[in-house]
């Protein structure tokens, strides 16, 4: 069996609406909900399947981090990086919604 130790992925939920955004190889700053340490990580792919989480449609987002000893299964504050957005394409993209 071959165990690799040196990166973890990470499973991120992101509303199907936001998706069309993200793209591979963003960067994605994670923290802790009760520290102020922050690390990075980055998006591998994008899912296609739709599911439900409450009442909002989501895909999945895998990324991954070298970071070392992180607890499996802890839930972690995601920002993904998707760069700057002229205020026209912010507002653009807020009456398609």
């Amino acid at each position: 069996m071959l165990e690799d130790t040196s990166a973890a992925i990470l499973i991120i939920p992101i509303r199907v609406r936001d998706s069309r955004f993200v793209r591979a190889s963003q960067e994605i700053t994670l923290k802790f909900p009760d520290s102020q340490q922050t690390f990075t990580s980055s998006v591998l792919e994008v899912g296609a399947q739709v599911a439900l989480i409450g009442r909002e449609q989501v895909v999945t987002v895998k990324a991954w981090t070298k970071e070392k000893g992180l607890p499996t299964g802890m839930p972690l504050r995601c920002t993904i990086n998707c760069g700057k957005v002229r205020i026209m394409e912010f507002l653009k993209r807020s009456i398609q919604w």
